[in-house]
């Protein structure tokens, strides 16, 4: 998984060596990225998967598809909270 890599490099001393860590990291979040944008296609309103998305941006730095993804996911989040001022009383 990589966020135990990304713990492994942030304990090593080793500069060199945490490089080499977190671009092994890397290498699993942009596969991981495929299979989520993949997902979202799939199944578009599912909120984690543009969670997930987000993160895996963010630590890509991938800002602008970070910023399109965490605004897909607060839609969502919007679209589904209930307020109370949607509620009509007859």
């Amino acid at each position: 998984m990589a966020s135990n890599l990304f713990d492994e490099r942030n304990r090593t001393d080793d500069i060199d060596e945490a490089a080499k860590i977190d671009e092994k990291g890397k290498e699993i979040l942009r596969e991981s990225m495929k299979y989520y944008e993949t997902a979202v296609e799939a199944d578009p309103d599912n909120k984690e998967y543009w969670r997930s998305l987000f993160n895996i941006y963010v630590t890509l730095g991938m800002d602008e598809k970070a910023d399109e993804a965490m605004k897909r996911r607060q839609g969502l989040i919007n679209k589904h909270t209930f307020q109370f001022s949607d509620l009509v009383f007859t």
